[in-house]
């Protein structure tokens, strides 16, 4: 998700897609690009003929018996009469018969090479934090599988008004929370003030949908009853027609915003507006403001498909199937199939890559360098999931020379060589025409991705005024090497530019460490670096990547290339209130258009079938991932051992 100067491990990061094919990539097409078997057939004597153009499941015939399908690095079948025969455009196969086979319980085990640091929907901010809070609480809506489109799930239905300022939501009757406390409109009301309140990152967010004056942590801390229905004193005030939530009754929450939001749905699906039980936190030390709770950070009660059996950070968390679960709505969240999932913390990706080899872990996410040893291993398969939301960047400081050149700038767009840097990512990122990425509203598939051309670099230099980088002095290009693959990507660029002639020192530094950096100096002190390697994950919104790379947002380290352009401004401003996708997406597209001739970043990468923190890895025991492009964690109520 975001970088967050107080917890800034956060990437937003996105899962899916055991029904496709497994992910071609590059050299390693010939292994990734059948889906790993997830049944067993049975073989009628029956021989048809079927043409293939290419195969790569080994076949075991055995009449009368059962076939078992699993991936080789080569075509190999039997005919009904047993003799092997490699096939290139025809072959002979049995006749079969699928039965699904699904196995219903068991364990699942991820490794990872870190787990939440928190549970509290409040608090989380890093990618762990929200996968783990999405496991046991729950949002009124979310985004459908296979798609960025909103759903209800704790609402029943919600209706807005024309002016787009009044957003009505009908809760669902008869959830409970896993201890058998009641949701209704007033939990609701509870839980997004108290984010607010806190003042935590995601309570951020909050603000950006309501104004929360009116209501303090002292009313909150007046929630305490056992069927969470507040005491009356408390219902007045959560009736208030001028608070920018009200309780309308016991099932009926409205927002009044102070002006429309075209993303504000997407905005209900991040954990800050996820629900908590009143009576639990009240229990274990209420609401303070801008405070953390620390019982809430190692515990979880929620709505959600599973409980927390364990947590403990940076070491392990233990989820277990919710027995009281209510079972999901439109698709999303059904009762989990298997009994608990376990999650592990290891950060050696080689060891994370041997566990899984060995069975003791079912998924994990892999370093690039080692994707290559996968070739040929039996019950390992990587998931194709399509583009997903995790961008990397370069961004240049136009606030100071010589990135307040645009020509310097193009210079530097035609400079880079992209396909040795796609190879660092073996394969699972290309460039993209940002700042919106591919998939989500208001992509412009008219743009195409910068080129690398070095001579047209140096002539734009000479242009500039800058022949083969004479007057330009040294450069810095800041990053952090907790993501792969940062650190090898760096020293491209470096040669890169020394290519045309512009010398840059590279200048390695923790991630909260640089963000600090970022925020503490402007961006015109000559401390202040003028390239900045950057990653990004975040929902599938527009607004989550134009407003926040490009626009005069004020939060954090958004708009590290300190861009300012007042048409670009403006047009955010008026996508922000426009309701009507598709005039939203035709803004957004024209923002592109001016961005990418602008030049303020480098978007050289935007992931395809890996993660922020690398490609995900599965054994073939573990089946049940969708795609989805507003994943950017992992669901763990749909996962399924197979036999």
């Amino acid at each position: 998700m975001h970088e967050n100067p107080k917890k800034l491990d956060r990437r937003k990061f996105l899962y899916a897609g055991l029904g496709a094919a497994i992910v071609v990539v590059g050299g390693l097409a010939a292994y990734f690009a059948t889906r790993p078997p997830e049944r067993i057939v049975e073989t009628v004597e029956k021989p048809v003929e079927k043409t293939v153009v290419q195969t790569q499941i080994q076949t075991q015939t055995l009449i009368q018996t059962q076939t078992i399908e699993r991936p080789v690095e080569k075509t190999i079948v039997t005919t009904v009469a047993g003799t092997p025969t490699t096939i290139v455009q025809r072959e002979t196969l049995t006749q079969t018969i699928e039965k699904t086979i699904e196995k219903i319980g068991g364990t699942v085990i991820i490794h990872q090479s870190d787990n939440a640091d928190t549970l509290d929907p409040a608090v989380a901010w890093s990618v762990q934090a929200g996968e783990g809070a999405q496991q046991v609480y729950q949002g009124l809506v979310a985004t459908k599988y296979g798609s960025s489109d909103i759903v209800p799930l704790l609402a029943e239905s919600w209706k807005v008004s024309s002016d787009g300022l009044t957003w009505n939501f009908k809760i669902r009757e008869g959830i409970k929370f896993s201890n058998g406390d009641p949701l209704n409109a007033y939990v609701f009301w509870y839980s997004i003030y108290r984010a607010a309140i806190m003042g935590k990152s995601p309570g951020w967010l909050v603000t950006v949908a309501i104004d929360p004056k009116g209501v303090t942590d002292e009313m909150l801390n007046m929630f305490n009853t056992p069927n969470n229905i507040p005491p009356p004193e408390l219902k007045k005030i959560m009736n208030d027609p001028k608070l920018a939530l009200t309780v309308k009754g016991d099932y009926e929450l409205e927002f009044h915003l102070n002006k429309p939001l075209g993303y504000f749905l997407m905005l209900l699906t991040q954990p800050s507006f996820f629900a908590v039980s009143p009576r639990v936190v009240s229990e274990h030390g209420g609401v303070k403001k801008k405070e953390i709770n620390s019982w809430m950070v190692k515990n979880a009660i929620g709505t959600g498909p599973f409980i927390v059996k364990e947590h403990e950070p940076r070491v392990r968390t233990v989820f277990e199937r919710n027995p009281n679960y209510w079972g999901g709505a439109n698709g999303v969240q059904p009762t989990p199939k298997v009994d608990r999932v376990i999650v592990e913390v290891v950060p050696d990706s080689l060891v994370r890559f041997t566990n899984l080899e060995k069975g003791t872990a079912h998924l994990t996410f892999l370093d690039y360098d080692l994707i290559n040893q996968l070739v040929g291993k039996p019950g390992i398969y990587i998931p194709n999931v399509g583009f997903l939301m995790t961008i990397h960047t370069v961004s240049l400081t136009t606030a100071k020379p010589p990135f307040n050149n645009k020509l310097v700038r193009k210079a530097i767009s035609y400079a880079i060589d992209y396909d040795a840097i796609s190879k660092l990512y073996a394969g699972f990122a290309e460039p993209f025409a940002g700042p919106v990425p591919k998939g989500v509203l208001g992509n412009n598939p008219r743009l195409e991705p910068y080129k690398y051309d070095p001579v047209k670099a140096k002539e734009l230099l000479a242009q500039a005024g800058y022949p083969e980088g004479k007057g330009i002095g040294e450069l810095t290009l800041l990053y952090s090497p907790e993501r792969p693959p940062l650190s090898k990507v760096a020293p491209v660029i470096q040669r890169n530019l020394a290519d045309i002639g512009i010398k840059v020192k590279l200048l390695e530094m923790p991630t909260g460490q640089r963000a600090s950096l970022q925020g503490s100096i402007p961006p015109t002190d000559p401390k202040y670096p003028e390239l900045i390697l950057q990653t990004w994950t975040w929902f599938p919104d527009p607004w989550a990547f134009a407003d926040w790379f490009v626009g005069p947002l004020d939060y954090g380290p958004s708009n590290s290339a300190h861009y300012k352009n007042p048409e670009v401004d403006e047009l955010l401003t008026k996508a922000e209130v426009t309701i009507d996708p598709e005039e939203r997406a035709k803004i957004y597209k024209r923002i592109s258009e001016i961005v990418m001739d602008d030049t303020p970043y480098i978007w050289y990468a935007q992931f395809k079938n890996a993660f922020s923190f690398g490609p995900l890895v599965m054994s073939v025991k573990v089946t049940g991932l969708q795609a989805n492009v507003a994943f950017w964690q992992l669901d763990y109520s749909i996962l399924r051992l197979v036999d």
